[in-house]
């Protein structure tokens, strides 16, 4: 096995590319690659090329990756598991490091000089205690207005719909900055959290305290329209989040799409009113 790093300099972000070659006989059978855990980094694609020998072949594997802290950080080891006819050998991959510098540039000034002493004139002495009881009065009324006014309104607003709270709470997910910092899992979670509440108040069953098979169960049982669905992406999000499964850029991007599918396709009808449609859900 061998393991190599092709990549220039690296910022935050920058996309790199980490070949592992493995090889192995012909009569085997690899599985990998394998991470326990991808730490600051995050695997954007994944390709394989294999090449035949005489009694053995040779996997190549090249990992599209970005690193998502500074300095000099140790690359994720990478385990394979060759099966042979009665025995599994396992081979990790070599433990490399990559230097990522920051994208703000190195000589930045954003502090301003301390500016010079002003001298405090004697007729504030007499101002400034009525300044402060006149802020004071007009903050009071400012404030029983704000409590009067944020009554009225919850009194008049009516609780949002099942799938309008799902379409809102899916358009206001932060996506790009937690991909960015890597924080994979993170979106799994709030995304398959979005998706439980909406079937809890949608259907009404409780979703919310639920594992994903007594949902399902909940879903066949009621014969809930596209369950098998809701069931895979609700597997999928579980494998992500406690599986360590590291998806790739174009299946984090798949899931939002497809827990807003979801939602649209169990909408009544009538088309919902308050989702705001200028929001993408990615911020």
């Amino acid at each position: 096995m061998s393991t190599k790093v092709i990549a220039r300099k690296l910022s935050v972000g920058t996309p790199f590319e980490l070949v592992i070659d493995v090889n192995y006989s012909n009569t085997a059978k690899p599985l990998g690659p394998i991470a326990d855990s991808t730490g600051s980094f995050l695997v954007i694609d994944q390709k394989v090329k294999t090449k035949s020998h005489k009694g053995f072949n040779t996997n190549s594997y090249r990992l599209k990756m970005a690193g998502f802290r500074t300095g000099e950080l140790s690359l994720p080891r990478f385990k394979f598991l060759i099966s042979a006819k009665d025995s599994v050998d396992t081979l990790y991959s070599d433990t490399l490091k990559v230097n990522i510098s920051s994208v703000m540039p190195e000589k930045m000034s954003d502090i301003n000089d301390i500016k010079p002493e002003v001298k405090f004139p004697n007729h504030w002495l007499w101002l400034i205690p009525g300044i402060i009881i006149l802020l004071s009065i007009l903050g009071y009324l400012g404030y029983r207005l704000y409590l009067q006014l944020k009554k009225l309104k919850e009194l008049a607003q009516a609780p949002l719909s099942p799938w309008v709270e799902a379409m809102n709470s899916l358009n206001s997910l932060p996506f790009k900055e937690w991909i960015n910092k890597g924080q994979v899992q993170r979106y799994y979670y709030a995304l398959s959290e979005i998706v439980k509440r909406y079937l809890e108040r949608r259907f009404e069953f409780n979703a919310v305290e639920q594992t994903t098979t007594e949902i399902i169960n909940d879903l066949k049982a009621n014969k809930i329209p596209y369950r098998e669905e809701f069931g895979v992406f609700l597997n999928k999000a579980d494998r992500v989040k406690y599986a360590k499964l590291i998806p790739t850029y174009q299946e984090i991007d798949q899931a939002l799409q497809q827990a807003k599918e979801l939602v649209q396709k169990t909408t009544p009808e009538e088309k919902p009113k308050g989702i705001d449609d200028n929001k993408k859900g990615r911020n």
